[in-house]
């Protein structure tokens, strides 16, 4: 029976509620623990771009300081996020009787159990057994995009919690109808934390409905997320109107061969697989910060290169599967059809790639994860397999660098 085909409160479900309850423990936990080994530093202003490119110390005084107009006006771009991070982290540090640090990596931490609970929802729904869900699940957690950017304090894992969501929305319709108001809620979720994460709400809209009706529910979610704005501007003064771009700089570009050959390697190769990761300067920083935007894909040792070659094939077959799969049309579309604009839209405003890698490490998860549906899943099971236990010592081992370059003289000289 798949899952959630019936919602009486099986032995099934009671049974998956169970493993996902332990996937969320497992990760939360251990991305706790990986926050304990960063240098406090990096969440000062002197730490700003130093893990690939990513505005630590923003994100970490728009969690905590309320007042703070620089960090709330980051809602430019993402329009709820002040909303959603400041008030879970109040409630935390309140409730619990915290420091503004702690009250942080336990939001993150719980943000990243959520992650992995509904990926493990996701890939049931599709009819994956529970072995195939498990084993895709750790797939995603081990994968860089996850070890290095579900620990740090940003937008992306939860815009990457609500691209799940929103696939998860085209699986529910497959198995009972959804009122619009459920895609109203999704669509608006996708739009309230990445703008152009907004094109998963609509997507997973126009497919299931006539083009009034999808009119109508975007219409909806545009105007609730700016009704939650409007309170949102009441709490936080700083914080700058969705549509108003004046603030945001032009980063799109006509790219290179070579910088669109760099955007490809680390959106199909770094995502799961950290190269060696390059100390470079910038003149408008004091301090070199990281980047794997031009490192040769599974450079990061002996291993890395196993567990690229092996990633490779495993996408391989998900993205053939995705083309000849019998079953999943409408889910298989929207795959399709985000992937390309996913990495169309990178191709054009290059930078960090690796920095927005959450976006769609789900994508190329529940792709390889399809092959479990046909014939190659023994095949697809067992390459898997090896890929996890790679991974855990390849990222692992990065990870680990990482951590001694923040602690590296010359990085956070003032500390």
């Amino acid at each position: 029976m798949p899952f959630l085909a019936k919602f009486q409160p099986s032995r099934a479900v009671r049974l998956d509620i169970i493993i996902g309850a332990m996937l969320a423990v497992l990760i939360g936990v251990g991305i706790y623990q990986g926050q304990l080994l960063l240098d406090p530093s990096l969440f000062k202003y002197q730490g700003q771009d130093v893990w690939f490119d990513a505005d630590v110390p923003n994100i970490f005084q728009l969690m905590t300081e309320r007042q703070n107009a620089r960090a709330q006006s980051r809602t430019e771009r993402h329009p709820l996020l002040s909303l959603v991070l400041f008030l879970a982290t109040f409630t935390t540090k309140a409730g619990l009787r915290t420091s503004s640090l702690t009250a942080m990596q336990l939001v993150n931490s719980t943000i990243a159990a959520l992650w992995v609970g509904t990926l493990y929802t996701l890939l049931r729904m599709i009819a994956c057994v529970r072995l195939d869900s498990i084993l895709f699940s750790l797939l995603g957690s081990v994968s860089a995009a996850a070890v290095f950017g579900l620990v740090i304090p940003e937008s992306f894992p939860l815009g990457s919690l609500t691209i799940i969501a929103a696939l998860m929305l085209v699986m529910l319709e497959q198995y009972q109808p959804v009122s619009s108001i459920g895609y109203v809620i999704v669509s608006a979720m996708t739009l309230s934390i990445t703008i152009t994460n907004w094109m998963f709400g609509l997507f997973s809209t126009i497919v299931f409905h006539s083009w009034k009706q999808a009119l109508q529910i975007t219409i909806n979610a545009f105007l609730l997320v700016q009704v939650l704005w409007f309170a949102q501007k009441k709490i936080f003064p700083g914080a700058r109107f969705f549509l108003d771009q004046s603030g945001a700089k032009e980063d799109a570009a006509f790219p290179s061969i070579f910088s669109a050959f760099s955007t490809l390697r680390s959106f199909f190769a770094h995502t799961l697989v950290m190269p060696s990761i390059q100390s470079i300067d910038r003149l408008e920083l004091p301090y070199p910060v990281m980047s794997i935007q031009t490192s040769v894909a599974g450079s990061g040792s002996a291993v890395g290169g196993i567990a690229l070659v092996l990633w490779l094939i495993v996408l391989g077959l998900g993205i053939y599967t995705l083309f000849t799969l019998k079953t999943h049309f409408k889910l298989r579309l929207i795959l399709g059809i985000t992937l390309i604009a996913q990495l169309i839209l990178h191709l054009a405003f290059g930078a960090e790639t690796f920095l927005y890698s959450l976006h769609f490490v789900p994508l190329l998860i529940v792709c390889a994860a399809l092959t479990t549906l046909t014939r190659l899943r023994l095949l697809s099971l067992t390459l898997t397999g090896i890929l996890v236990l790679t991974l855990m010592i390849n990222n692992g081992t990065q990870f680990n660098r990482a951590i001694a370059f923040l602690k590296s003289p010359d990085i956070f000289l003032t500390r």
